[in-house]
């Protein structure tokens, strides 16, 4: 957050603290740096993960049921999408469950868009611009597989993957 103090102001995270989602705790972790704030927590709506949730394959069988919010897209002035949609209205599937919208998307990691950042910063928010929360998305993904083509996400690293030799499972009878 380049050093810069953020004092005298109030923050609430909107998170879990152990979210699923590598990256989903990247502000109270950059907040926390500063001895003079202090961050707090507010547990997402919905209830816990379940196996089914915690599944990845399962993802698409989890839209439209309890752990989604069910929003929709609103119809388009020009028709441009959604097209064979009822209404020309999208599903829009966010989660409703502990650790968020990662039991919908099979638990797919993806950064914010930049320009997002940057203009939080401009609009006055010092530290949140695109390079000054880098350090804590690289500091959220872990590449184990050597195999992997190293991708020009960040300087150093490549995005989350799984280990190159998954842990034993254990089967259940």
């Amino acid at each position: 957050m380049s050093g810069q103090s953020p004092e005298g102001s109030a923050y609430l995270v909107l998170t879990k603290a152990t979210a699923s989602t590598p990256g989903n705790d990247i502000g109270p972790r950059s907040l926390r740096m500063y001895s003079s704030v202090c961050v707090r927590y507010l547990i997402e709506a919905g209830g816990d993960e379940n196996e089914v949730t915690d599944t990845p394959a399962m993802a698409g069988y989890l839209q439209l049921t309890e752990f989604d919010w069910q929003y929709q897209t609103q119809p388009p002035p020009d028709g441009a999408y959604c097209q064979a949609m009822i209404g020309h209205r999208c599903n829009w599937p966010r989660g409703k469950v502990m650790g968020g919208s990662s039991v919908l998307n099979a638990m797919v990691y993806v950064r914010g868009n930049r320009r997002d950042y940057d203009y939080w910063q401009a609009q006055g928010n010092p530290g949140w611009s695109f390079d000054d929360v880098l350090p804590y998305f690289t500091k959220s993904e872990d590449n184990r597989n050597p195999s992997t083509v190293q991708l020009a996400i960040s300087e150093s690293r490549d995005a989350t993957t799984a280990p190159a030799e998954p842990p034993p499972t254990t089967m259940k009878s």
